[in-house]
């Protein structure tokens, strides 16, 4: 009765984050590994003084603080989401150098839009070439409305740009979003656990096997030392 806390280690083993916003999700995630191993360890281990009825209660409980604390980590990680993405892409902006100038963005941006669609993406290289993030930003962060660069192509261009220029701050960016879709698998593994358990089928299951694990190790035991 290990198989969800193993599945949950192993999705840390493998996301194991570099970053200080990283390494919170993996706190989080070692938090819920606890967690969820204690339940099954509750499961698993009857404690041969309960009654079945008491047993189960002591499962119920353990369950029900398992779905407590998933929620409670959800929420705090979708409040942290906004703190973490807003940090990242402001190291990302301030190591780029990819923040616009105000003093000259209406004026370069007029200049793109004004450029036939060949020359616009003469100048887009142009300004890639010479890592000119200012004069970028002023083109990428203006809407699709004002450029005609599609917002999936402006952000190309912007990944395409940061990762050469700011490698340290593009891969924190990128290690962050790993971790949280790891940190969501281990959430959605303990939610499977506390699923299973909160099953009265699956719980007299349990209790059946250690039952007959019980009888077994009895008629062993007494084989080897009969009277």
């Amino acid at each position: 009765m290990t198989k969800y806390s193993k599945a949950i280690q192993e999705i840390i083993n493998r996301s194991e984050g570099k970053s200080t916003h990283a390494q919170r999700l993996n706190m989080l995630q070692r938090q819920i590994y606890d967690a969820t191993a204690s339940l099954e360890k509750v499961a698993a281990h009857r404690d041969p003084t309960l009654p079945v009825e008491a047993h189960k209660m002591k499962i119920a409980k353990a369950t029900k603080k398992l779905e407590s604390m998933l929620e409670t980590k959800r929420r705090a990680v979708d409040d942290f989401r906004y703190t973490a993405m807003t940090d990242l892409h402001t190291e990302v902006a301030t190591a780029s150098n990819l923040v616009a100038d105000p003093r000259y963005s209406s004026a370069i941006l007029s200049r793109f839009v004004g450029m036939k669609q060949k020359d616009q993406i003469s100048f887009l290289n142009e300004l890639l070439s010479d890592r000119d993030g200012p004069s970028l930003a002023s083109i990428l962060d203006a809407p699709k409305a004002a450029t005609g660069l599609s917002r999936s192509h402006a952000d190309r261009i912007y990944e395409s740009y940061t990762k050469e220029v700011a490698p340290e701050a593009s891969a924190a960016l990128f290690e962050y979003a790993e971790v949280e879709n790891a940190l969501s698998s281990t959430i959605k593994a303990a939610k499977r656990a506390a699923s299973e358990m909160n099953n009265p089928i699956e719980v007299d299951r349990i209790i059946r096997e250690q039952e007959k694990a019980k009888e077994a190790e009895q008629r062993l035991n007494e084989a080897m030392n009969p009277s």
